[in-house]
């Protein structure tokens, strides 16, 4: 291809896997290949090569009729600067709204002026937090029964305002997780650390039992993250206590009519990447 002319986006599949985890650890985020294959099974995942390799890559998550997640716009570092994730974040919401899905993502500072040109609206804030530590598998989780995890399905649909069922089944199959009649919280393994989230309660003090009891399953001294919502009242006090450092925000965003569900069931979402 000549330098001057514009590679094509590509639909990527299982088979470009490689590509894809080298993108997410190039730019030091936490996914490992089953956080992948969600949007190559459930969505889309999108990229751009250069001399055979995926230098950049958007991802779309339907979550039928009222939505998609627009994620992991990712370009490699040496081949940013070219408008590959400019272009790959454009097909990403074009595709979403050719579904007559309004879109949503969760920005981070230096993507939101570009989202708020796109027209995409601010809902509420998100921190990231860490708990510095080792990077060790946690023992296999039992399934959970079914009928409660269908209880926390409904719980999580009230508070993004759409079901995800399969995505929380998924999630539960993958870490420690603490279930309630009035709650839940779920965990997934990470290539950095493990992940905590959801988080859904509509008490609070609930929420942070929850949050506790799955990170006393994952164990001292192992690093862990979670992504919580900046008005959950009293959790960022609770993580400050718990050892937890902030490294960075988020912006729950959506463009058009997207479901306003109800945030305030929300402590801490499943990342970024699924809502």
């Amino acid at each position: 291809m000549a330098s001057s002319e514009v590679p094509p986006i590509e639909a990527l599949s299982a088979g470009d896997m490689a590509d894809l985890l080298a993108l997410s650890a190039d730019a030091s985020w936490n996914q490992v290949a089953a956080d992948w294959q969600v949007f190559l099974d459930r969505g889309a995942v999108w990229g751009v090569r250069e001399e055979g390799t995926v230098v950049a890559s958007a991802a779309l998550l339907p979550y039928r009729p009222a939505t998609a997640w627009v994620s992991m716009v990712l370009t490699l570092k040496r081949a940013r600067g070219s408008g590959h994730a400019s272009r790959l974040l454009a097909h990403a919401v074009a595709a979403s709204l050719a579904r007559g899905l309004p879109p949503q993502l969760d920005a981070t500072p230096e993507g939101l002026p570009i989202y708020r040109r796109q027209g995409f609206k601010a809902r509420f804030e998100i921190t990231r937090w860490k708990r510095p530590g080792e990077v060790r598998p946690c023992p296999p989780p039992a399934l959970p029964d079914p009928a409660v995890l269908e209880r926390a399905a409904a719980l999580d649909a009230r508070a993004l305002g759409v079901a995800r069922p399969e995505v929380l089944a998924h999630l539960a199959a993958r870490g420690p997780h603490a279930l309630a009649a009035d709650g839940f919280a779920l965990s997934r393994d990470g290539r950095a650390a493990h992940h905590i989230g959801p988080v859904v309660a509509a008490d609070p003090a609930r929420a942070q039992s929850l949050f506790r009891k799955v990170l006393a399953q994952i164990g001292e001294g192992a690093a862990v993250s979670v992504d919580a919502r900046d008005a959950a009242p009293g959790f960022a006090v609770m993580l400050e206590g718990l050892g937890f450092q902030r490294l960075r925000p988020f912006t729950r965003m959506a463009l058009g009519a997207a479901p306003a569900g109800t945030p305030d069931l929300i402590a801490a979402i499943a990342g970024p990447e699924l809502a």
